[in-house]
């Protein structure tokens, strides 16, 4: 199949995304705090928890439902941001719980997806690092394609990867440089602050904030990401 690429650039991602950022900011930011808010406080409690009853098994236990309510966040925040964003690209700007609702309808085909990319993710690795690393390049837009195109499982795997077939060096290069950026501006502001106080609690509540806003500026930018490759490929591919 013959792809003709219309032209993009990391700047214009970032320029958009930064832009996106500015003129949504109070949504954006409500949207991430009550999505992420909720998990945090149950994360606390398993943690605070486990430690007082700090068996071996009950030490296993309390890490899984750590991660598991983390993935859980990040999914659920995937999909609300990417909701959102691609809204207010069309110029059609929801409400927050308009897109709260919207978020919440799209949880299980979500969850579906997350789960079978998962094992196959791991599948890949087991046999070698290469194609894991590989395929979770091509599945890297799995959360926006069911979060705005309604797909689910293997469909929503198969449209990343329709995607990023014949630019994966690129799509692997932004993802990382964009990963690099938002790591480096995150450090500077945690160094700052730590010439301002050293009270590990205020240093504490920084980094969780920090790692919050990263999350969030991380899904924006995962999503109009995604909104411009789909731009930059004819109409007909996308059809297919």
């Amino acid at each position: 199949m013959s792809q003709n690429f219309k032209p993009y650039s990391f700047e214009q991602i970032l320029t958009l995304t930064w832009a996106c950022i500015q003129a949504y900011f109070p949504k954006i930011l409500a949207l991430g705090i009550i999505v992420v808010a909720p998990v945090g406080i149950l994360t606390a409690v398993v943690m605070r928890s486990f430690s007082i009853h700090n068996s071996p098994q009950e030490a296993v236990i309390g890490a899984l439902l750590i991660a598991l309510l983390g993935a859980f966040s990040w999914m659920f925040l995937s999909i609300t941001i990417s909701i959102f964003v691609s809204e207010a690209a069309v110029q059609n700007t929801l409400s927050v719980s308009q897109v709260l609702e919207k978020s919440l309808s799209r949880i299980f085909p979500t969850l579906l997806t997350l789960i079978i990319g998962g094992i196959l993710l791991f599948l890949l690795f087991c046999l070698f690092l290469i194609p894991g690393l590989i395929f979770s390049i091509f599945w890297a837009f799995m959360f926006p394609a069911v979060a705005i195109r309604g797909k689910s499982g293997m469909d929503a795997l198969s449209y990343s990867k329709s995607l990023v077939s014949g630019r994966w060096w690129n799509t692997f290069l932004y993802f990382l440089g964009a990963g690099i950026l938002f790591w480096i501006i995150g450090l500077l502001i945690g160094m700052v602050f730590g010439f301002v106080t050293q009270d590990e609690t205020s240093l504490l509540i920084l980094r969780v904030v920090l790692s919050g806003i990263s999350s969030i500026v991380g899904v924006v930018f995962s999503t109009v990401f995604f909104l411009v490759y789909e731009q930059s490929l004819p109409s007909n591919t996308l059809e297919q």
